[in-house]
């Protein structure tokens, strides 16, 4: 299936064209990324691990997220991705951006909300997710340290780690 994505620079300003999944990026294009991390009112955070069917990162444990397509911001990718890969909806106004990091070619956005989802409740999409669990920060670390978490900065924990100090 093709995707379009906005090609933006390393700053995020949109260049003004699209690309799809299919073309290669060059120096100074990107395209943006979007996750969310979803903490439940005991500070622990929803893990999903990524099917073994993924091209990238099959087995392995990561949050929910994917690529912005074009038209879309990344609030609303993170919306459409929750749906998409775990059933689960939210609306816009229950997420918070939390911070911007920079990868390969990529422009990751990160928000979080504080909700107790119902596990059972979730309806994983297979080809996207295997299976879901909370897991606290240290947890996390001790998978990333262990190669089992796919995140494109751990430092970027402490981030999340301190906004749920602050709630």
């Amino acid at each position: 299936m093709r995707e379009y994505w906005d090609v933006v620079n390393a700053d995020g300003t949109p260049l003004g064209y699209q690309k799809c999944n299919d073309d290669k990026f060059t120096d100074g294009e990107y395209h943006l990324g979007s996750s969310l991390w979803i903490a439940n009112s005991a500070g622990k955070l929803l893990i999903q691990k990524r099917s073994r069917f993924k091209e990238v990162g099959p087995n392995l444990w990561s949050i929910t997220g994917g690529k912005v397509q074009a038209g879309e911001s990344g609030a609303q990718a993170c919306l459409r991705e929750l749906y998409e890969e775990l059933g689960y909806v939210l609306n816009e106004r229950d997420i918070t951006y939390l911070y911007r990091s920079l990868g390969n070619h990529m422009i990751y956005d990160d928000y979080i909300t504080v909700s107790d989802v119902d596990l059972d409740k979730a309806v994983l999409n297979q080809s996207e997710v295997s299976e879901i669990q909370w897991a606290s920060v240290s947890q996390i670390y001790d998978l990333y340290q262990r190669g089992k978490f796919l995140y494109n900065n751990i430092a970027d924990l402490s981030i999340v780690a301190d906004y749920l100090k602050s709630v």
